[in-house]
Protein backbone atom coordinates (compact mmCIF):
# COMPACT_ATOMS: atom_id res chain seq x y z
CA UNK A 1 0.00 0.00 0.00
CA UNK A 2 1.62 3.25 -0.93
CA UNK A 3 0.77 5.84 1.92
CA UNK A 4 2.08 8.89 0.28
CA UNK A 5 -0.53 8.30 -2.68
CA UNK A 6 -3.28 7.88 -0.43
CA UNK A 7 -2.88 10.40 1.68
CA UNK A 8 -1.97 13.04 -1.43
CA UNK A 9 -5.18 11.89 -2.91
CA UNK A 10 -7.09 12.22 0.10
CA UNK A 11 -5.71 15.50 1.76
CA UNK A 12 -9.23 17.13 1.32
CA UNK A 13 -10.72 14.39 3.87
CA UNK A 14 -7.19 15.35 6.09
CA UNK A 15 -7.82 18.64 5.74
CA UNK A 16 -11.35 18.55 6.88
CA UNK A 17 -10.86 16.89 9.87
CA UNK A 18 -7.84 19.13 10.98
CA UNK A 19 -10.07 21.82 10.56
CA UNK A 20 -13.15 20.63 12.26
CA UNK A 21 -10.97 19.72 15.54
CA UNK A 22 -9.53 22.98 15.76
CA UNK A 23 -12.84 25.07 15.35
CA UNK A 24 -13.73 22.49 18.26
CA UNK A 25 -10.32 23.25 20.11
CA UNK A 26 -11.06 27.12 20.06
CA UNK A 27 -14.41 26.93 20.85
CA UNK A 28 -13.47 25.12 23.86
CA UNK A 29 -10.35 27.59 24.61
CA UNK A 30 -12.67 30.59 24.16
CA UNK A 31 -15.19 28.88 26.78
CA UNK A 32 -12.70 29.11 29.58
CA UNK A 33 -12.14 31.56 32.08
CA UNK A 34 -8.86 33.32 30.97
CA UNK A 35 -6.82 34.12 34.02
CA UNK A 36 -3.59 36.09 34.67
CA UNK A 37 -0.41 35.15 36.62
CA UNK A 38 1.60 37.11 39.34
CA UNK A 39 4.47 35.62 40.33
CA UNK A 40 6.65 35.97 43.86
CA UNK A 41 10.42 34.61 44.07
CA UNK A 42 11.11 33.65 47.84
CA UNK A 43 14.85 32.72 49.16
CA UNK A 44 15.42 29.80 51.72
CA UNK A 45 18.18 30.83 54.12
CA UNK A 46 19.77 28.94 56.49
CA UNK A 47 22.27 30.97 58.50
CA UNK A 48 25.96 29.24 58.73
CA UNK A 49 26.93 26.75 61.56
CA UNK A 50 30.25 25.75 62.49
CA UNK A 51 28.69 22.16 63.66
CA UNK A 52 27.23 21.94 60.43
CA UNK A 53 29.53 21.18 57.00
CA UNK A 54 28.14 23.46 53.59
CA UNK A 55 26.76 19.80 52.04
CA UNK A 56 24.56 19.62 55.11
CA UNK A 57 22.97 22.73 54.79
CA UNK A 58 22.29 22.64 51.20
CA UNK A 59 20.70 19.79 51.67
CA UNK A 60 18.46 20.50 54.48
CA UNK A 61 17.48 23.77 52.89
CA UNK A 62 16.74 21.64 50.08
CA UNK A 63 14.62 19.41 52.73
CA UNK A 64 12.94 22.75 54.19
CA UNK A 65 11.81 23.89 50.23
CA UNK A 66 9.98 20.94 49.44
CA UNK A 67 8.38 21.14 52.53
CA UNK A 68 6.78 24.53 53.11
CA UNK A 69 5.92 23.85 48.93
CA UNK A 70 3.96 21.02 50.12
CA UNK A 71 2.52 22.84 53.13
CA UNK A 72 0.94 26.14 50.72
CA UNK A 73 -1.86 23.32 49.54
CA UNK A 74 -2.83 22.42 53.05
CA UNK A 75 -6.32 23.69 54.36
CA UNK A 76 -4.48 25.56 57.34
CA UNK A 77 -2.33 27.69 55.19
CA UNK A 78 -5.38 28.76 53.06
CA UNK A 79 -7.01 29.44 56.13
CA UNK A 80 -4.24 31.60 56.94
CA UNK A 81 -3.92 33.24 53.88
CA UNK A 82 -7.55 34.05 54.10
CA UNK A 83 -7.11 35.86 57.36
CA UNK A 84 -4.09 37.78 56.44
CA UNK A 85 -5.80 40.92 56.20
CA UNK A 86 -5.31 41.04 52.60
CA UNK A 87 -8.61 42.44 49.71
CA UNK A 88 -8.73 38.37 48.84
CA UNK A 89 -11.98 37.19 47.01
CA UNK A 90 -13.37 34.33 48.82
CA UNK A 91 -14.81 32.64 45.60
CA UNK A 92 -14.05 29.14 47.25
CA UNK A 93 -16.91 26.49 47.52
CA UNK A 94 -17.97 26.44 50.83
CA UNK A 95 -17.33 22.20 50.10
CA UNK A 96 -13.97 21.67 52.01
CA UNK A 97 -12.72 19.17 48.89
CA UNK A 98 -14.09 21.32 46.44
CA UNK A 99 -11.86 23.97 48.07
CA UNK A 100 -8.86 22.10 47.85
CA UNK A 101 -8.98 21.75 44.52
CA UNK A 102 -10.03 25.27 43.75
CA UNK A 103 -6.59 26.04 45.72
CA UNK A 104 -4.71 23.47 44.58
CA UNK A 105 -5.88 25.03 40.78
CA UNK A 106 -5.01 28.52 41.68
CA UNK A 107 -2.16 28.14 43.36
CA UNK A 108 1.62 26.65 41.58
CA UNK A 109 4.47 25.67 43.40
CA UNK A 110 8.31 25.81 41.31
CA UNK A 111 11.09 25.07 43.65
CA UNK A 112 14.00 25.54 42.20
CA UNK A 113 16.59 22.75 41.43
CA UNK A 114 19.79 24.84 41.33
CA UNK A 115 19.34 26.73 44.93
CA UNK A 116 17.11 27.45 47.88
CA UNK A 117 14.71 29.81 45.97
CA UNK A 118 10.99 28.76 46.06
CA UNK A 119 8.70 30.51 42.94
CA UNK A 120 4.98 30.91 43.94
CA UNK A 121 2.84 31.51 40.96
CA UNK A 122 -1.22 32.81 41.82
CA UNK A 123 -3.71 32.41 38.82
CA UNK A 124 -7.04 34.45 38.37
CA UNK A 125 -8.87 36.42 35.89
CA UNK A 126 -8.50 39.98 37.72
CA UNK A 127 -4.77 41.10 37.80
CA UNK A 128 -4.83 42.66 40.96
CA UNK A 129 -6.40 39.54 42.76
CA UNK A 130 -3.16 37.38 41.44
CA UNK A 131 -1.05 39.81 42.53
CA UNK A 132 -3.22 39.95 45.93
CA UNK A 133 -2.50 36.10 46.33
CA UNK A 134 0.76 36.11 46.11
CA UNK A 135 1.49 39.11 48.66
CA UNK A 136 -0.47 37.43 50.95
CA UNK A 137 1.36 33.99 50.64
CA UNK A 138 4.80 35.63 50.94
CA UNK A 139 4.26 37.81 53.67
CA UNK A 140 2.38 34.44 55.69
CA UNK A 141 5.27 32.51 55.08
CA UNK A 142 7.81 35.42 56.14
CA UNK A 143 6.60 35.75 59.31
CA UNK A 144 4.55 32.36 59.90
CA UNK A 145 6.70 30.67 58.50
CA UNK A 146 8.66 28.86 61.84
CA UNK A 147 5.64 27.37 62.71
CA UNK A 148 6.14 24.70 59.88
CA UNK A 149 9.80 24.45 60.48
CA UNK A 150 9.82 23.88 64.00
CA UNK A 151 10.96 27.52 64.97
CA UNK A 152 14.65 27.17 64.14
CA UNK A 153 16.28 30.90 64.45
CA UNK A 154 18.80 29.28 62.30
CA UNK A 155 16.17 29.60 59.23
CA UNK A 156 15.00 32.85 57.44
CA UNK A 157 12.37 33.08 54.71
CA UNK A 158 13.07 36.65 53.00
CA UNK A 159 11.25 37.88 49.55
CA UNK A 160 13.72 38.32 46.92
CA UNK A 161 11.28 38.71 43.85
CA UNK A 162 8.21 41.18 44.00
CA UNK A 163 5.05 40.16 42.40
CA UNK A 164 5.20 40.35 38.77
CA UNK A 165 1.78 40.21 36.76
CA UNK A 166 1.38 38.87 32.96
CA UNK A 167 0.13 41.42 30.64
CA UNK A 168 -1.83 38.92 29.19
CA UNK A 169 -3.98 35.98 30.12
CA UNK A 170 -1.64 32.77 30.32
CA UNK A 171 -4.92 30.02 30.87
CA UNK A 172 -5.73 28.99 28.55
CA UNK A 173 -2.72 28.57 27.10
CA UNK A 174 -3.88 29.43 23.22
CA UNK A 175 -0.78 28.56 20.98
CA UNK A 176 -0.56 25.39 22.90
CA UNK A 177 -4.27 24.09 22.40
CA UNK A 178 -3.95 25.23 18.70
CA UNK A 179 -0.52 23.41 18.34
CA UNK A 180 -2.78 20.25 20.09
CA UNK A 181 -5.85 20.57 18.20
CA UNK A 182 -3.50 20.36 14.59
CA UNK A 183 -1.62 17.05 15.70
CA UNK A 184 -4.72 15.84 16.80
CA UNK A 185 -6.52 16.69 13.68
CA UNK A 186 -3.85 15.43 11.14
CA UNK A 187 -3.65 11.98 13.63
CA UNK A 188 -7.71 11.64 13.41
CA UNK A 189 -7.72 12.63 9.08
CA UNK A 190 -4.92 10.43 8.47
CA UNK A 191 -6.22 7.47 10.43
CA UNK A 192 -9.43 7.52 9.13
CA UNK A 193 -8.05 7.94 4.82
CA UNK A 194 -5.88 4.73 6.39
CA UNK A 195 -8.52 2.77 7.56
CA UNK A 196 -11.21 3.72 4.74
CA UNK A 197 -8.47 3.14 2.14
CA UNK A 198 -7.68 -0.45 3.73
CA UNK A 199 -11.20 -1.25 3.63
CA UNK A 200 -11.65 -0.33 0.20
CA UNK A 201 -8.82 -2.42 -1.07
CA UNK A 202 -9.91 -5.40 0.86
CA UNK A 203 -13.47 -4.91 -0.89
CA UNK A 204 -11.72 -4.76 -4.27
CA UNK A 205 -9.65 -7.52 -3.93
CA UNK A 206 -12.78 -9.97 -2.52
CA UNK A 207 -14.59 -8.27 -5.44
CA UNK A 208 -12.03 -8.81 -8.17
CA UNK A 209 -11.57 -12.39 -6.98
CA UNK A 210 -15.70 -13.32 -6.83
CA UNK A 211 -15.56 -11.99 -10.64
CA UNK A 212 -12.90 -14.58 -11.57
CA UNK A 213 -14.14 -17.15 -10.05
CA UNK A 214 -17.66 -16.61 -11.98
CA UNK A 215 -15.70 -16.12 -15.16
CA UNK A 216 -14.00 -19.23 -14.57
CA UNK A 217 -17.23 -20.89 -13.83
CA UNK A 218 -19.20 -19.73 -16.91
CA UNK A 219 -16.55 -20.27 -18.63
CA UNK A 220 -15.91 -24.12 -17.87
CA UNK A 221 -19.75 -24.51 -18.17
CA UNK A 222 -19.78 -23.10 -21.69
CA UNK A 223 -16.74 -25.49 -22.52
CA UNK A 224 -19.04 -28.30 -21.52
CA UNK A 225 -22.13 -27.37 -23.25
CA UNK A 226 -19.95 -27.02 -26.52
CA UNK A 227 -18.83 -30.48 -25.74
CA UNK A 228 -22.19 -32.22 -24.84
CA UNK A 229 -23.46 -29.80 -28.04
CA UNK A 230 -21.06 -31.36 -30.57
CA UNK A 231 -21.41 -34.78 -29.58
CA UNK A 232 -25.19 -35.25 -29.49
CA UNK A 233 -24.99 -33.73 -32.75
CA UNK A 234 -22.72 -36.01 -34.01
CA UNK A 235 -24.73 -38.99 -32.67
CA UNK A 236 -27.70 -37.63 -34.30
CA UNK A 237 -25.85 -37.65 -37.58
CA UNK A 238 -25.22 -40.93 -36.89
CA UNK A 239 -28.45 -42.26 -36.79
CA UNK A 240 -29.90 -40.23 -39.47
CA UNK A 241 -26.93 -41.99 -41.71
CA UNK A 242 -27.42 -45.73 -40.38
CA UNK A 243 -31.53 -44.57 -41.05
CA UNK A 244 -30.84 -43.56 -45.02
CA UNK A 245 -28.21 -46.82 -45.31
CA UNK A 246 -30.79 -49.03 -44.05
CA UNK A 247 -33.14 -47.46 -46.66
CA UNK A 248 -31.02 -47.45 -49.23
CA UNK A 249 -30.23 -51.02 -48.81
CA UNK A 250 -33.85 -52.02 -49.16
CA UNK A 251 -34.66 -50.20 -51.69
CA UNK A 252 -31.60 -51.85 -53.63
CA UNK A 253 -32.51 -55.39 -53.09
CA UNK A 254 -33.20 -57.52 -55.93
CA UNK A 255 -37.22 -57.84 -56.37
CA UNK A 256 -37.78 -54.56 -54.47
CA UNK A 257 -40.73 -52.46 -56.74
CA UNK A 258 -39.19 -49.31 -58.38
CA UNK A 259 -39.87 -46.04 -56.01
CA UNK A 260 -42.84 -43.87 -56.98
CA UNK A 261 -42.14 -41.23 -59.27
CA UNK A 262 -44.18 -39.07 -56.45
CA UNK A 263 -41.08 -39.76 -53.95
CA UNK A 264 -38.08 -38.94 -55.46
CA UNK A 265 -34.49 -40.60 -53.76
CA UNK A 266 -33.19 -36.73 -53.19
CA UNK A 267 -36.11 -36.68 -50.27
CA UNK A 268 -33.93 -39.07 -48.69
CA UNK A 269 -31.57 -36.92 -48.53
CA UNK A 270 -33.23 -33.73 -47.86
CA UNK A 271 -34.95 -35.01 -44.69
CA UNK A 272 -31.34 -35.61 -43.29
CA UNK A 273 -30.43 -32.65 -43.38
CA UNK A 274 -33.44 -31.59 -42.27
CA UNK A 275 -33.62 -33.90 -39.32
CA UNK A 276 -30.02 -33.20 -38.58
CA UNK A 277 -31.07 -29.32 -38.43
CA UNK A 278 -34.25 -30.76 -35.86
CA UNK A 279 -32.04 -32.58 -34.02
CA UNK A 280 -29.50 -29.69 -33.27
CA UNK A 281 -31.65 -26.42 -32.82
CA UNK A 282 -33.67 -29.16 -29.75
CA UNK A 283 -30.24 -30.06 -28.55
CA UNK A 284 -29.28 -26.06 -28.48
CA UNK A 285 -32.52 -25.43 -26.78
CA UNK A 286 -32.19 -27.68 -24.00
CA UNK A 287 -28.61 -26.65 -23.43
CA UNK A 288 -29.23 -22.83 -23.26
CA UNK A 289 -31.72 -24.09 -20.82
CA UNK A 290 -29.28 -25.69 -18.44
CA UNK A 291 -26.60 -23.29 -19.34
CA UNK A 292 -28.91 -20.15 -17.56
CA UNK A 293 -30.20 -22.55 -14.90
CA UNK A 294 -26.88 -23.30 -13.88
CA UNK A 295 -25.52 -19.37 -14.24
CA UNK A 296 -28.51 -18.24 -12.62
CA UNK A 297 -27.62 -20.98 -8.93
CA UNK A 298 -24.01 -19.54 -9.51
CA UNK A 299 -25.37 -15.90 -9.14
CA UNK A 300 -27.69 -16.34 -6.32
CA UNK A 301 -24.48 -18.57 -4.40
CA UNK A 302 -22.24 -15.22 -4.96
CA UNK A 303 -24.61 -12.78 -4.12
CA UNK A 304 -25.05 -14.35 -0.90
CA UNK A 305 -21.09 -14.41 -0.08
CA UNK A 306 -21.35 -10.56 -1.27
CA UNK A 307 -23.96 -9.24 0.87
CA UNK A 308 -22.10 -8.40 3.98
CA UNK A 309 -19.80 -6.59 1.27
CA UNK A 310 -22.74 -3.98 0.72
CA UNK A 311 -22.09 -1.86 3.25
CA UNK A 312 -18.35 -1.39 1.83
CA UNK A 313 -19.78 -0.52 -2.00
CA UNK A 314 -22.23 1.92 -0.29
CA UNK A 315 -19.25 3.51 1.30
CA UNK A 316 -16.82 3.03 -1.66
CA UNK A 317 -19.91 4.86 -4.00
CA UNK A 318 -20.13 7.73 -1.22
CA UNK A 319 -16.34 8.43 -1.28
CA UNK A 320 -16.39 8.70 -5.19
Amino acid sequence: MDYMNILKNNKKLIGLCTGIIIILTIILTLVQTFEYRASVGLMIIQKYNQSLDPYSIAKSSEILKKNLGSIIHTSSFFDKIMNSGFALENNFSSDQIKRKKQWRKKISINPSLENAMLVIDAYDKNKEQAKEFTNAIAYVLATQGHEYYGGDKNIEIKLVDYPVVSRFPVRPNILLNLLFGLILGLGAGIGMTVAYNAQRITHNVERITQNHISQNIEHETRGMERTTVAKEAWQADNRVDKTIDSRRQIINKPGMRAIPNNIPFVDLETNKEKQIADNRQQIIKQTTDNRQQKIGNSTENMRNVAEPQEFYGSMDNLYK
